[in-house]
């Protein structure tokens, strides 16, 4: 009895490892709609063919894209891949993700809900911080507080997903594995391995 519970525990380790992050990769193909919100950008949805995956938001504002409408990841990161209007072209360069919208977006993953007005403001903050414009409100305050506190350091999990268009750029930020959960995931592969050969010699 003893064995199949430790199979099962090892099962639900692995389970919850990979629950936490998006399923996003290089060449994936997903769905993007319009979500609640009224400014140019964000919340956007994700799917793909097996229904929706998560919510997100653009990071620059001069990059555009028409949806509903399936796209190609075409690249992952830390950065994007221009610098939208803050950067002075010809030579715009990758524009780096800021630690305050990588804090701001962990903490809208956590909502249990939100509203249109809650995502203007979560919108508006990001293109803030990412010197796009927009207006500051109290979420650029609280992410600069996390930041400068040191409650909060570097990126976490958030991560830049980018799509080449016709004409220009798309780049949204999702969340990859963390640390954690990839030390999770190795440790329940493993007691798996473990479990399920010791079932097999019994």
């Amino acid at each position: 009895m003893k064995k199949y519970f430790a199979l099962f525990f090892a099962l639900m380790l692995v389970c919850a490892a990979s629950a936490m992050a998006d399923d996003i990769y290089v060449g994936k193909v997903i769905y993007i709609t319009d979500g609640p919100g009224t400014t140019t950008g964000g919340v956007f949805n994700i799917s793909d063919a097996t229904g929706f995956l998560f919510p997100t938001f653009c990071i620059e504002t001069d990059e555009y894209i028409t949806i509903p409408d399936w796209y190609r990841v075409a690249r992952t990161g830390t950065d994007a891949v221009t610098g939208g209007s803050n950067v002075t072209v010809p030579d715009p360069g990758p524009d780096p993700l800021d630690a305050r919208t990588a804090y701001l977006y962990t903490q809208f993953r956590g909502l249990a809900s939100y509203d249109a007005a809650l995502a203007d403001d979560y919108q508006n903050a990001i293109w803030f911080i990412e010197g796009e414009g927009a207006n500051n409100n109290y979420l650029v305050a609280e992410a600069t507080t996390a930041v400068d506190s040191g409650a909060w350091v570097g990126l976490g999990n958030v991560r830049v997903m980018g799509f080449d268009l016709e004409a220009g750029y798309q780049d949204m930020i999702y969340l990859v594995p963390e640390p954690g959960s990839l030390l999770l995931l190795g440790t329940g592969l493993l007691g798996l391995a473990l479990a399920s050969r010791r079932l097999r010699k019994k």
